[in-house]
């Protein structure tokens, strides 16, 4: 089965929490799926300008992209503009109607909670905005866990990267 596998990204987007996943499923696709189909997906295809400076040009917009089996939702180190975008949680919470998989990395799980695949649901997110999401009280909050799957949902803490003999990210939900 091929499988649509889209990259939400915006803004402030942490590159690594979606370069590192996408890379994984990439790896998967080159392998031995190579009908899966890969793209990031923005509001538009206007440049994406990620947290480091990195611009991406979308694959497509709200409008044009194919609905995902998996949808990967990746933080940013501020996400409040994301969670004030009604586009955006729209499309995110169509988007999770239709996946077999919604995934969320690090902050990504505000964005989750915000648009509403995991209200209600475990999850967990980067130390950072435990406390916020235990004070928006729609989700039940772990913090003692790299990666957290509730049904279809699953998200992690943050995305891993080490150093040795040159850089090599990594997907904990792997």
């Amino acid at each position: 089965m091929a499988y649509k596998i889209g990259f939400l990204i915006y803004d402030g987007v942490a590159e690594l929490d979606f370069v590192g996943p996408k890379d994984v499923f990439f790896a998967s696709s080159y392998l031995s799926h190579q009908n899966d189909h890969l793209y990031t997906v923005a509001a538009t295809k206007t440049p994406v300008t990620c947290v480091g400076g990195l611009k991406v040009v979308p694959d497509h917009d709200f409008a044009t992209a194919p609905l995902p089996d998996i949808l990967v939702v990746p933080g940013a180190v501020d996400p409040s503009p994301q969670l004030a975008d009604p586009q955006l949680l729209a499309w995110v919470a169509a988007a999770d109607r239709q996946t077999t998989w919604t995934t969320g990395v690090c902050t990504g799980s505000l964005i989750l909670t915000a648009a509403g695949p995991a209200k209600g649901r475990r999850i967990t997110s980067h130390w950072s905005v435990i406390e916020a999401l235990r004070a928006q009280n729609e989700a039940i909050v772990v913090d003692n866990e790299r990666y957290v799957v509730d049904g279809k949902l699953c998200n992690q803490r943050r995305s891993q990267c080490r150093y040795r003999h040159g850089a090599v990210a990594g997907w904990s939900a792997t």
